[in-house]
């Protein structure tokens, strides 16, 4: 078979592989589709992915089966979470449909390739009518992060929200806030991005290159808006965020990063702030993810550029610049 391969320092290529075999409670997919996620940028601009890549957002059609496989068959076509519970009987999370709360979970990557195994507790049966590229937004990062994180924040209507980091997950943040109703303003350094923010029901933008955002937000909301989202994963930004929010608002972290000071009079006693951390979504959130679809939401206008996957290079030189939301990367079908 033929995968992609990060090596590093920016450099991708296409690379032959052995065919996986999958063992006990495992599938191999033929794969249809694969989203490029942000995660993925570390290792692509860093030492990279040892004759692999990180690629974890895919849906496909199940090839093989390994032993003890119950839960999906071959010829099924399935959408791929990215975390897997170890979906034990005696296993608390698994049973409610807990996956990243599961303490055995795994993380399946590997994903740009035209062969991919993972956990069939990881597998979600796709309606035959949703396309492949809705598909793997849907089972994937593109809708599972901003919904599970707009579950933690409730009834968001007539609210306002800054969104720092207009990349891939602050769009599907700002896609799914505008549909709740949410008031939104994105920040970023990237001209591209803003205007894909406004495309997808920005109220406003920031450009954060030529503008202090805070001094902005506070112009923009009269005192500070109720929720400020961290999705850069930047310190800075996120210090940002906790002097964007009005008195008893809340920050909400989205954004993967290493460790920040805070003052825990200063940033929250005092002012009554709450912050919250939202990582990804569960599979028991499933069925209601599939609703939110099926309700309206304009899930494929979160897709910027749809390319076949030996053009993976160009997929992540795109990301690299900022000039894309979410990139499908296509396999051929025979």
């Amino acid at each position: 078979m033929q995968q992609v391969v990060i090596h590093g320092d920016s450099s991708v290529s296409i690379e032959s592989a052995p065919v996986p075999t999958p063992a006990s409670g495992e599938v191999v997919l033929r794969m249809r589709c694969s989203a490029l996620c942000g995660s993925e940028m570390k290792d692509y601009y860093g030492k990279g992915v040892a004759n692999s890549n990180g690629g974890h957002e895919a849906v496909g059609v199940i090839e093989t089966i390994g032993p003890d496989v119950t839960l999906v068959a071959v010829g099924d076509r399935v959408g791929i979470s990215a975390v897997a519970g170890c979906g034990r009987t005696d296993c608390e999370p698994c049973n409610h449909g807990q996956s990243t709360w599961c303490p055995d979970f795994q993380i399946f990557t590997g994903a740009h390739a035209e062969l991919f195994k993972t956990s069939e507790t990881a597998c979600l049966q796709v309606p035959d009518h949703i396309p492949d590229d809705i598909a793997v937004l849907l089972t994937g990062d593109g809708l599972g992060v901003p919904y599970h994180t707009g579950q933690k924040l409730g009834d968001t209507s007539n609210r306002t929200i800054a969104i720092f980091g207009a990349g891939p997950v602050g769009l599907s943040n700002i896609m799914v806030q505008h549909f709740y109703g949410a008031r939104v303003i994105a920040i970023d350094i990237s001209e591209y991005r803003l205007e894909q923010a406004r495309r997808l029901g920005a109220n406003t933008v920031i450009d954060a290159r030529n503008a202090d955002a805070v001094a902005k937000i506070h112009e923009w909301s009269s005192g500070g808006v109720d929720i400020a989202m961290e999705c850069a994963g930047n310190p800075k930004t996120l210090k940002q965020c906790f002097n964007a929010v009005r008195p008893n608002g809340i920050v909400m972290i989205n954004g993967e990063q290493s460790a920040v000071e805070l003052s825990p009079s200063e940033d929250f006693i005092r002012r009554d702030i709450t912050a919250i951390g939202s990582w990804y979504y569960q599979v028991g959130e499933y069925p209601r993810m599939l609703e939110l679809f099926e309700s309206g939401l304009p899930l494929g206008d979160l897709i910027s550029h749809r390319l076949p996957f030996t053009d993976a290079a160009e997929g992540f030189d795109l990301m690299a610049k900022g000039e894309c939301a979410k990139v499908i990367l296509q396999y051929p079908q025979s």
